[in-house]
């Protein structure tokens, strides 16, 4: 897996408080050049921070969108329009802000089978409570964690999301029952992901009840509990031990 450094926002175009496009750019080396270039414009993923999604501010690259590549100064830029929404909170970007990154990977840097079971029981203790299942790596979520962002149209910057770690905890309200449509959960215990690899959360958890926002990239030497941006499908009725995981795609770092 091979990712970019965060995008800087270059303009932003609103449609309305809670949704918009911005057209964002970086730098990229010349792997990510060349498998654009060899690919006709290459399958990757634009992957939103961390510190903005914990507030449910996601952006992701629209279907079919054209991207660009430019050359200047010795340099390679990737250029590209991406949408964003808010889900709860009115969203204000602005330009200089950075707000995600993008990411592509090849099918031979998946972990799986004897290699995926050899990574685990290598770095057991560091994945904490994890469990192997059948191609992912378990985490246990905590279910007395959780709390949900306060609505009402409340305004808040992406660059103040930015600021800080635990920003979001301005507009966080603790629960320990219940769902909304989105709801913030933390793992049971913390981790530590191996050097030379990233974890990728898989979109669908809790036993298909809910869907993790497109912030899933843990990268290498993460250490903590990981926080969780889950969309609500269908308010389940009753979980079983089984569906208290958010399970991780394991890959190598190119």
């Amino acid at each position: 897996m091979k990712l970019t450094k965060d995008a800087v926002i270059k303009e932003v175009r609103p449609d309305g408080r809670w949704h918009g496009r911005a057209l964002v750019e970086v730098e990229i080396g010349p792997d990510f050049k060349e498998y654009i270039r060899k690919n006709k414009g290459g399958h990757f993923n634009f992957n939103t921070r961390s510190r903005i999604a914990q507030a449910f501010l996601f952006s992701w690259l629209p279907e079919k969108e054209k991207t660009r590549l430019i050359d200047e100064g010795g340099k390679t830029y990737l250029r590209s329009w991406v949408e964003y929404q808010s889900r709860v909170l009115t969203i204000n970007l602005q330009p200089e802000d950075e707000i995600g990154r993008f990411s592509y990977s090849l099918d031979e840097e998946i972990l799986e089978g004897d290699e995926l079971k050899d990574f685990f029981n290598k770095h057991r203790e560091e994945l904490g409570d994890a469990k192997l299942n059948e191609g992912t790596v378990g985490l246990k979520i905590n279910p007395r964690k959780r709390g949900f962002i306060e609505s009402g149209g409340r305004e808040v910057s992406a660059r103040y999301l930015l600021s800080s770690e635990h920003a979001y905890k301005d507009f966080y309200c603790k629960s320990n029952s219940g769902f909304a449509d989105n709801t913030l959960f933390e793992t049971e215990t913390s981790i530590k992901m191996p050097d030379g690899y990233y974890g990728v959360i898989v979109g669908n958890t809790m036993g298909g009840y809910t869907y993790h926002g497109n912030s899933r990239i843990v990268d290498p030497g993460f250490s903590g509990r990981l926080i969780l941006e889950l969309q609500t499908r269908e308010e389940p009725a009753e979980l079983d031990e089984n569906n208290w995981y958010v399970n991780l795609l394991i890959y190598k770092k190119t």
